[in-house]
């Protein structure tokens, strides 16, 4: 209990590297606290992070873009107060969903789906990542390959 007195006292107008957050090591089973930290502490504790994994000239295991431009964040930081789990709240931004998909879909060749003028979108599902859209992708590719091997070699 000193501590967490301690911790809340030290959070009033302290700079993070002199607080109990950055030198207080975090257990592998971490759970949610009783009290929470400071916004400023929890945002360097991440940008700390950040500056130990994601440092885009030193990054030689990533096979995609890691520099972005200005622009490319500005887009980015405007998507993450959209929820598209809820389409009728934010219609434009699912049509650009949309939108982007569609031009997933032609880049794969999918075929265009029998209900694409009721829907105007090929299936699928918007990722956070391009590893989990290719991963998907595959497995579209993976299950119209194993529809056609199985008509193909009358499997059905």
């Amino acid at each position: 209990k000193s501590l967490q007195v301690t911790r809340q006292s030290i959070h009033n107008g302290c700079h993070y590297y002199s607080s109990w957050d950055a030198v207080e090591p975090e257990p592998d089973d971490v759970s949610l606290p009783q009290s929470g930290d400071c916004a400023l502490h929890c945002y360097r504790r991440i940008s700390d992070f950040h500056e130990l994994d994601c440092r885009e000239r030193l990054n030689t295991s990533s096979y995609v873009n890691v520099y972005l431009e200005d622009e490319e964040i500005k887009a980015a930081n405007l998507g993450m107060k959209i929820n598209l789990a809820d389409q009728t709240v934010y219609p434009q931004s699912f049509k650009l969903h949309n939108i982007v998909l569609n031009m997933v879909a032609h880049l794969w060749n999918c075929p265009k789906p029998p209900d694409f003028d009721e829907y105007g979108a090929f299936a699928g599902a918007g990722t956070v990542g391009s590893t989990e859209a290719c991963l998907l992708g595959g497995l579209c590719l993976k299950f119209r390959w194993r529809k056609w091997y199985a008509k193909r070699h009358n499997l059905t």
